[in-house]
C-alpha cells in the first residue's frame, strides 16, 4: 500500500469520514510523529471510549506482569478466594489471567453490556461476572464480553492493591501526558474497565502512539517491547482475531474499537494511528476506509 503525506491523508480522511453517513464527531491522525485533527461537530473535548477502554485495561495487565505482580497463566483462584461465589461452575478454576484477555474463558454469551448491567438487580458485579455460566472449556471457545475485562480490572485491584483506574493513572495516564478524564465505577466503586472511559480523540491516540512505538513514548520506555508485539498479534489459536485488548486486521494493523464507531487504529507500515469518537449505530468501518484510501 501506499504511503501518502500527512496533508494527503487528512484531506481524503476528512472526505471519507465527513460523510453524513458516518457521525464521525472527530478524528486525529498522527503520521511520523505530525500530527491532523479535524471536529466534525461541535462536542465536549471528552467523549465516551466505550469499549476502547478495554485496551487501557489490558494495557494495565501488561504493566503490571511487568512488574511481576501477576502472570498470565495466574488462575482466577488466586485473585478471588474470598468471593468465590458457591456453586460456581467447576471450568471457573481453570481461568486464567490469559483467557480473560483473550475473551475465551469459556462464556456461552456475552455479559455485563450496558443494556445489561444498568438493569441488574444483582449489584454485585464481581459476584455476578464470576456466578456465569461456562459451557466451553476455558481456551477453546470466543466469546467477547465486558465480564472478562471487568475481572481483569478487578484482578489489577487485587494485584497492585489500589483500583485499576489508579493504577493505569500513575503507570499510564500521566506517562502519555493524558488531559482530564473519567472512569465508570461499579456500584462498590470498584474500575469498571470494559467501558465508560471519557476522554480526548487525541489522548485516545496517544495509547496508539505507544503501542506504534513499541512502548516508548516521548523517549520514556513505558512498556515492555515485548508485551507490546504479543498484544498486537492473533492470541485466540485461530478463534478470533484477537490479541491482548486489540482487534487484529491482517496486513493493516491492529486497533482499539468501542460500540457506536469509537478506535485508535495502528497502521505500523505507515508509522501512523488513526483515533476517532462517533456516534453511529452500526459502527463505522475504519479498515475499509484506510483499505481504500492506501489502495489508492
Amino acid at each position: 500500500m501506499s504511503k501518502h503525506s500527512l496533508q494527503q491523508m487528512k484531506e481524503r480522511l476528512a472526505q471519507e469520514l465527513g460523510r453524513p453517513e458516518h457521525q464521525v464527531i472527530r478524528f486525529a491522525y498522527v503520521q511520523d510523529g505530525e500530527w491532523a485533527e479535524q471536529a466534525f461537530l461541535p462536542a465536549c473535548p471528552r467523549l465516551e471510549c466505550f469499549s476502547v477502554t478495554k485496551s487501557f485495561t489490558a494495557t494495565g495487565i501488561g504493566l503490571a506482569e511487568a512488574e511481576g505482580l501477576l502472570s498470565l497463566d495466574d488462575p482466577l483462584p488466586r485473585f478471588f478466594a474470598a468471593e468465590w461465589p458457591a456453586g460456581a461452575d467447576p471450568r471457573l478454576e481453570r481461568v486464567t489471567v490469559r483467557h480473560l484477555l483473550t475473551h475465551t474463558m469459556g462464556l456461552g454469551e456475552g455479559i455485563l453490556f450496558d443494556h445489561q448491567r444498568y438493569a441488574l438487580e444483582e449489584t454485585d458485579w464481581l459476584k455476578y461476572a464470576l456466578s456465569a455460566p461456562l459451557p466451553y472449556e476455558p481456551g477453546t471457545h470466543f466469546t467477547y464480553s465486558n465480564s472478562t475485562i471487568y475481572l481483569l480490572a478487578r484482578i489489577l485491584r487485587k494485584a497492585a492493591g489500589v483500583r485499576a483506574d489508579e493504577y493505569l493513572e500513575e503507570k499510564l495516564m500521566r506517562p502519555l501526558g493524558m488531559g482530564e478524564h473519567a472512569w465508570e465505577h461499579d456500584p462498590d466503586g470498584e474500575t469498571f474497565g470494559a467501558a465508560g472511559l471519557f476522554l480526548s480523540t487525541r489522548d485516545m491516540a496517544k495509547l496508539g502512539l505507544l503501542y506504534l512505538n513499541g512502548g516508548v513514548y516521548g523517549g520514556r520506555r513505558v512498556l515492555p517491547e515485548g508485551w507490546v508485539r504479543r498484544a498486537s498479534r492473533c492470541q485466540t489459536g485461530g478463534l478470533g482475531s484477537y490479541g491482548y485488548g486489540f482487534w487484529i486486521f491482517d496486513g493493516l494493523g491492529f486497533a482499539a474499537t468501542g460500540a457506536f464507531g469509537q478506535i485508535i487504529l495502528v497502521l505500523p507500515e505507515q508509522n501512523a494511528v488513526l483515533a476517532a469518537h462517533a456516534f453511529h449505530p452500526q459502527d463505522v468501518d475504519y479498515p475499509a476506509v484506510m483499505r481504500r484510501i492506501l489502495a489508492d
